[in-house]
């Protein structure tokens, strides 16, 4: 249920019940999907995928951050989604450049790669970043093509995006654990 998501953002959330929208975010475009599969589809014909399509498809050429919460890719307690591998090779597809999820409380890197999870030097970066105070838990064993894994450290992920690039710093009371820079696609 995400009646309370909805009512604390309210129209910034987009539509209530659907959960996905886009805004522009300086020279970049922001995309919010629902990453929660069991109660909005997330499949290659859904709505959202379509919505997504659409959406992409009126900004190329843009920089596109994406940010949902259950993590496509995670060696985490709850692991991979695999239902959010259609979302993802909409992405691809198009050329978006990061995603953003939460869900496993740790944070982990990984290299670009596609809905697959095959390393792909043009493909999609993501970042899981469950790292904000609540709990900590550890990882499974560390997937495939994680690049940096950061556990029972509370941070938070910072991220500068400019024209053509991004760059990343995740940073604890500890100081900077993880960081890096990549050109968009």
């Amino acid at each position: 249920d995400l009646s309370g998501y909805f009512d604390y953002f309210g129209e910034r959330a987009g539509e209530r019940g659907r959960g996905y929208y886009a805004a522009e975010l300086g020279d970049w475009l922001l995309v919010s999907l629902n990453s929660n599969c069991a109660h909005v589809d997330c499949g290659a014909a859904s709505e959202q995928a379509v919505w997504l399509e659409q959406t992409l498809s009126e900004h190329p050429g843009r920089c596109v951050l994406t940010i949902w919460h259950h993590p496509r890719f995670s060696s985490g307690r709850h692991g991979p989604h695999d239902a959010l591998g259609d979302l993802w090779a909409v992405l691809d597809a198009y050329g978006a450049d990061l995603v953003l999820s939460g869900h496993d409380h740790h944070f982990e890197r990984f290299a670009p790669q596609d809905a697959g999870g095959n390393v792909q030097v043009s493909g999609l970066r993501q970042f899981v970043v469950g790292t904000g105070g609540r709990s900590f838990y550890g990882v499974n064993e560390v997937g495939a093509n994680s690049e940096a894994v950061v556990e029972n450290v509370f941070g938070v992920l910072e991220l500068s995006l400019l024209a053509d690039t991004y760059s990343w710093r995740f940073v604890t009371p500890q100081g900077v654990l993880d960081e890096g820079a990549a050109e968009c696609r």
